[in-house]
């Protein structure tokens, strides 16, 4: 254990490489921001495709039965498996880890609530702590939030067959881990924070979200009705993915991929910095061609994602509405020029998978995708629109308006339909957009002006709040 720490010690001392790029602004059609009236508060109400499908509870006192506090992880699983609870406030950080709550608890009434999920292999804190899969199913109406942002650790949460569901003022972390087993395919894990299947309303808001070892947030099953807003995916080197490397150093002996990449010439540093990247982010319709795709439906909004390599989202037929919302990958654009460029070698191998993608939205299969009043920094390739080949079946549609794209000292403002616009996917001719099931959006939302983005996502106001005086529960500012 002590030689451990120093390995970490001396990593961290190695890292913080930033990029200080310096760029012009060269902005084109400046085209007036339009705003739309909305009487809820942009700051905490629900809006998007969620807000229809989401419930008040402000009438629900914290002294009543279908309310509950909990400050440890056996309760907050009791209280999981108590349909008549409807809302859970979590005060204190819980490890949901499955071998540390076997540890501690006795789980045999909640095992249709907890069930381990797929045995770490490699990460020393996951291996003592083990991974959970959380299912919440057949649910209506059920809202998790903490007062002061408290964290959920080593558990992936699977929503299925339930409405009105809503997770407020929470980080998410640690379940990643190298990937040895299909040689940096990550192919076996199946860790997301969250799956959200067959289930309609859901709203994921004020949240805060560490690696993962697949993706983040995934739609299946036709799950629809669901809003991400005002919430961090930030991805940079942390203490957690350097005591994954301290443990390989010391056992590089045992694994073949960690080794070639230390024999061909890679720094600790550098293969930290390699993969402190997020490989996917958000996938919308798993299955390809499914009939339900058709129904799935989301709203990304006031979010701010740093270093996502991918899956901005990946859709599948269904809507997509994206809107002021960042997407900065100048800090992996930086890491995979340089170390592509020292190491082709490593990139161009067979034998592992090595590669690191770069790339946001993919629409495909006729899927409908918006994006307004956005920023994408440093993103080599900002949109797709067929995965696959080039059959009509597998393209997709998108639309960008009033958005900012920013490549070195490149900068670009307008839309899609701009000339010489970067917002444009080079795999197939693009479509004509239109919504699919509908004409124009059909719920209020707000733009904030795209040239003061940036000014307007700041810490305070994405991710955590800690503000006591916040009613977590008033979900819309006029009551139904």
């Amino acid at each position: 254990m002590g030689k451990r720490l120093l390995i970490i010690f001396f990593l961290l001392i190695c890292s913080g490489c930033k990029n200080n790029k310096s760029s012009t602004t060269n902005l084109t059609n400046t085209t007036t921001t339009t705003y739309i009236n909305n009487k809820d508060s942009p700051l905490m109400s629900v809006s998007g495709f969620a807000q229809d499908f989401i419930s008040n509870r402000i009438d629900i006192s914290s002294d009543s039965d279908c309310y509950v506090i909990v400050n440890n992880e056996y309760e907050f699983i009791e209280a999981l498996s108590n349909k008549e609870i409807k809302v859970i406030e979590i005060n204190n950080d819980l490890n949901l880890g499955y071998e540390e709550l076997q540890w501690q608890y006795d789980l045999s009434e909640f095992s249709k609530i907890v069930k381990s999920h797929n045995k770490p292999l490699l990460h020393p804190t996951l291996i003592e702590s083990g991974v959970s899969k959380i299912n919440i199913q057949d649910r209506h109406s059920l809202m998790i939030f903490s007062k002061s942002g408290h964290t959920i650790k080593h558990a992936s949460f699977i929503i299925k067959r339930s409405e009105d569901i809503v997770f407020r003022n929470l980080r998410f972390d640690e379940i990643w881990e190298f990937d040895e087993a299909t040689k940096g395919d990550y192919d076996r894990n199946d860790w997301d924070y969250f799956t959200l299947e067959d289930s309609n309303g859901v709203w994921l808001d004020h949240l805060v979200f560490g690696k993962a070892y697949d993706g983040l947030i995934d739609l299946k099953e036709g799950s629809k009705n669901v809003t991400i807003s005002f919430s961090s995916f930030i991805f940079e080197p942390n203490d957690f993915i350097y005591e994954q490397f301290a443990f390989l150093e010391e056992n590089i002996n045992n694994y073949p991929l960690y080794q070639f990449l230390r024999n061909s010439g890679m720094t600790i540093d550098e293969i930290v910095t390699l993969y402190s990247s997020q490989k996917k982010g958000h996938l919308v319709g798993a299955s390809e061609l499914d009939e339900r795709n058709k129904e799935l439906s989301l709203t990304l909004h006031h979010n701010i994602y740093r270093n996502l390599q991918d899956r901005l989202p990946r859709l599948r037929a269904g809507n997509v509405h994206i809107y002021n919302v960042i997407l900065d990958n100048s800090y992996l654009y930086k890491v995979k020029n340089d170390l592509s460029r020292r190491y082709r070698h490593v990139f161009d191998n067979s034998q592992f998978k090595i590669g690191v993608n770069n790339q946001g939205i993919i629409t495909t299969e006729n899927g409908a995708c918006l994006m307004e009043n956005s920023v994408f920094i440093d993103v080599s390739t900002p949109i797709k629109n067929n995965q696959k080949n080039k059959e009509l079946i597998y393209t997709g549609k998108y639309r960008v308006i009033n958005s900012i794209y920013q490549l070195n000292d490149y900068t670009f403002r307008g839309g899609s339909e701009d000339s010489n616009t970067p917002f444009r996917a080079y795999q197939v001719e693009p479509l004509e957009f239109n919504w699919n099931g509908f004409t124009e959006l059909y719920y209020h939302y707000q733009l904030a002006d795209v040239i003061t983005l940036t000014d307007n996502l700041k810490e305070e106001k994405v991710g955590l709040i800690s503000d006591e005086k916040i009613n977590w529960l008033k979900i819309k500012e006029v009551e139904e």
